[in-house]
């Protein structure tokens, strides 16, 4: 019998062989040589694999690709909130000729490796909430990145991607003013809301000119707002 040939150290697809197996002898008497394999996918456990099906690859991994695979044409088939959400975003950000290229590709907006399939998008989002979209978050003027692919490690992209309702997405467009008043930062209803503020009296403070510090902070007086109904800031 001739002697084995070892595939220990060498990736085939997904499989890493790490060690030589325990031979499969056939009913009629025929040999096929194994190895274990570690599958990248990160399954903890060891696979045993026919050599001649890592050869030829039709193994490729511990059947997560498999399952991945289904992933895609399931959610593609059935068009599930995810699904659309990713489609739409690899619209936005690679499509020259979408109505909205002028915020994304004319920006150089961009989707890192870890988010440009679908079984990685959902990994990193899952299925999407209900009234909720996808939208860049914290840093509105990235791109859309997961943070861990080997793209984002080698250009230090952090995690910028988060499912948002309606309202969340409104306050983080390009247009919406952000300010940032004693280390709080957001738009101006966030920190009306935060220092306790009438946002109507923040709105004209910062119409006449005040500083935005100011306008947030100092308090309104009360005594302006007695009689006739007027503003406390009409006077300001």
């Amino acid at each position: 019998m001739p002697a084995r040939k070892s595939l220990v150290g060498q990736l085939f697809t997904r499989l890493e062989v790490v060690a030589d197996g325990p031979d499969y002898v056939r009913k009629d008497g025929k040999v096929r040589a194994r190895s274990w394999c570690r599958c990248k996918c990160g399954r903890p456990d060891l696979v045993l694999v026919l050599n001649d099906s890592l050869i030829s690859l039709s193994t490729k991994s511990c059947r997560c690709l498999r399952r991945e695979i289904a992933t895609i044409h399931g959610q593609a088939k059935l068009r599930t909130g995810a699904y659309r959400s990713w489609e739409d975003m690899m619209q936005r950000a690679t499509n020259l000729h979408h109505p909205e290229a002028k915020y994304y590709t004319d920006q150089g907006v961009t989707v890192c490796a870890g988010l440009k399939s679908f079984p990685g998008f959902f990994e990193v989002l899952g299925e999407r909430p209900e009234k909720k979209m996808i939208d860049r978050w914290p840093d509105r003027d990235g791109n859309y990145s997961c943070g861990k692919c080997a793209e984002c490690l080698q250009k230090g992209w952090p995690l910028n991607v988060r499912w948002a309702t309606i309202a969340e997405s409104n306050r983080n467009k390009r247009d919406t003013r952000l300010f940032e008043i004693c280390g709080v930062k957001g738009c101006m209803k966030d920190l009306a809301k935060h220092f306790k503020i009438s946002y109507d009296a923040v709105r004209k403070r910062l119409r006449l000119g005040w500083p935005p510090q100011r306008a947030f902070t100092e308090p309104i007086n009360q005594s302006m707002t007695r009689g006739r109904g007027r503003s406390p800031d009409i006077s300001l």
